[in-house]
């Protein structure tokens, strides 16, 4: 499960504290976009578009340089060695979240590598 936080998380925050500030987001043609639009929208606000980026990693740098304000997942910022002078904030909204599945099918033969994946991507993404 992934939870989108802003670019030490220290209190609960609305997004709405940040409507006026300019944003750093990801591409339209990305889920992440889509999903950073769609929760301005629900608290009132169309976000102030900056850039438009590539990664999360850029996002998260640019923001730690200064030119505003970024979404990112949590895992992020845990993977993150925190060298910006970023304050991240976790967003008060229940909308945050998604889950995130790995499958196969029954009876095939599972490798090494694909049980080592997903014992990997569980500890990443259990939180």
């Amino acid at each position: 499960m992934l939870l989108f936080v802003f670019a030490v998380i220290l209190i609960r925050q609305k997004l709405s504290s940040f409507a006026k500030a300019p944003f750093l987001l990801l591409r339209p043609e990305t889920i992440a976009y889509e999903r950073a639009v769609k929760l301005c929208s629900q608290n009132g606000f169309a976000p102030n578009i900056r850039l438009q980026l590539d990664q999360l990693a850029t996002a998260y740098r640019s923001c730690g340089a200064g030119l505003g304000v970024t979404l990112l997942s949590d895992t992020v910022v845990r993977m993150s060695n925190h060298d910006e002078p970023v304050v991240f904030y976790k967003l008060d909204s229940d909308d945050i979240s998604r889950d995130i599945a790995v499958m196969w099918k029954k009876k095939r033969y599972v490798s090494k590598t694909m049980e080592e994946f997903t014992k990997l991507a569980a500890e990443m993404f259990s939180g």
